[in-house]
């Protein structure tokens, strides 16, 4: 893949993005349709934080790239971990850190729909009333969370986006994954993971009126089916 040189990058973050979080931005890459660049809000990050933590961040300035890098780490660990299956992880593709002028940024595949931009996510499909149409790849996603080991202690039903550039449609979780703690015990510890993952996936159902079933490990109505 060509990456765009600083410049092209430049003209982005200028660019209104394409949508903005509590703690970054995402907007789109010139020339390249299945890409995304996130921006974490660093000058937003620096003026909340107190005087010992910005004493901190002067100290270590790689630690305001924490989750950047933390995701990406986490991504690419799976990747070689699982090569042969590394197209079945329920994530976007990392594709490499740009400098900006808003500092630096990750650019990931983009989960698009299928007329092109970005995908709908859980939530914005529960409001349009199309639940029943994506059960399916939900709960494929659902299980390849448990089956690849995801950490993912940001999980809700806004980073759960719908990919429609496949021949068949999947969920990809492009926001929160990755073992932020100091000692990794999600990563140490399947069985800790998967009791993480039951709770919040609980919270997704619940959150779009669906029931997670914790046995099954799927996502029913609340009829039941």
């Amino acid at each position: 893949m060509i990456i765009p040189d600083a410049t092209e990058i430049e003209a982005v973050v200028l660019a209104a993005p394409l949508v903005s979080g509590h703690q970054r931005s995402v907007y789109g890459v010139p020339d390249i349709s299945d890409t995304v660049l996130k921006i974490p809000h660093y000058r937003q990050q620096d003026g909340m934080h107190r005087v010992f933590k910005r004493s901190l961040r002067r100290m270590f300035p790689a630690g305001r790239f924490r989750v950047l890098t933390k995701e990406a780490e986490f991504q690419m660990a799976l990747t070689l971990r699982y090569p042969s299956e590394a197209v079945l992880l329920p994530l976007p593709q990392f594709r490499g850190f740009v400098a900006t002028d808003e500092g630096l940024g990750a650019l990931w595949q983009m989960a698009a729909a299928r007329a092109g931009g970005l995908g709908r996510n859980l939530r914005q499909i529960a409001e349009d009333g199309d639940l029943d149409s994506v059960r399916g790849p939900l709960n494929t996603c659902a299980a390849r969370l448990f089956r690849f080991g995801i950490v993912a202690p940001d999980l809700h039903a806004g980073n759960l986006v719908l990919d429609e550039t496949a021949a068949l449609a999947r969920f990809l979780l492009v926001d929160g994954f990755g073992d932020r703690n100091v000692i990794p015990v999600r990563s140490m510890s399947r069985r800790l993971n998967e009791a993480s993952l039951n709770k919040q996936l609980a919270h997704v159902a619940a959150e779009v009126g669906l029931f997670w079933h914790e046995s099954e490990r799927k996502f029913r109505s609340i009829r039941g089916t």
